[in-house]
C-alpha cells in the first residue's frame, strides 16, 4: 500500500462517515439502541478510542497502548463503552475531530516503507502489516458501523 493510496481511503470514509452523522439530530444521537445496546454517541465515542490508539503507535513507532488491547474485542468493547457511556454529547463531537486530525496528521509523516515495514514500529510483530493496523482502527472501522449510522437517516 502506498501513502496516497491509503490516505485516499481514509478521507475518502471519514467523509462519508462524518456526512452519515451530519444528517442525525441529537436525539438520534443519544438514543441507546442503534449498535446493542449502544447510541450513536457511544459509536463516535468508541471510534475516538481506537483513534487515539493508533495515534499512539504513530508518534511513538511503536506498539504501544492502552492495557484494554490484551482483553478479548468484546471484553475491550465493553470497557470502552463504559469508560464513555456518560460523557455528554457535545464533549464526544468536539473531540472526535481533533483526535482524527492528529490520526491523519499522523499518517501523512510516514513513508511508504513504514506503512509496510513492521520493522519500522517497535514491537510490532514481523507478521503485522502497518498500513492493516492502521486501516483496521480507522476507515475500516467506519466503514464497519456506517451501517448503523444510515438506518436512522
Amino acid at each position: 500500500m502506498d501513502k496516497p493510496t491509503f490516505l485516499e481511503k481514509l478521507r475518502t470514509s471519514r467523509a462519508r462517515w462524518e456526512a452519515a452523522l451530519a444528517r442525525l439530530d441529537q436525539s438520534q444521537m443519544e438514543t441507546p439502541g442503534k449498535a446493542g445496546p449502544w447510541s450513536v454517541k457511544d459509536i463516535i465515542a468508541h471510534l475516538i478510542w481506537f483513534e487515539r490508539e493508533m495515534v499512539g503507535l504513530l508518534n511513538a513507532r511503536a506498539l504501544v497502548g492502552s492495557a484494554l488491547w490484551n482483553l478479548p474485542q468484546d471484553e475491550r468493547n465493553a470497557a470502552i463503552y463504559a469508560e464513555n457511556r456518560h460523557r455528554p454529547l457535545y464533549q464526544v463531537l468536539a473531540e472526535a475531530p481533533k483526535v482524527y486530525r492528529q490520526m491523519l496528521a499522523g499518517v501523512e509523516g510516514l513513508s511508504d516503507e513504514e506503512l509496510n515495514d513492521p520493522k519500522r514500529f517497535i514491537n510490532m510483530p514481523e507478521d503485522w502489516v502497518p498500513w492493516e493496523i492502521l486501516a483496521q482502527n480507522s476507515y475500516e472501522h467506519y466503514d464497519a458501523h456506517l451501517p448503523d449510522i444510515e438506518k436512522l437517516e
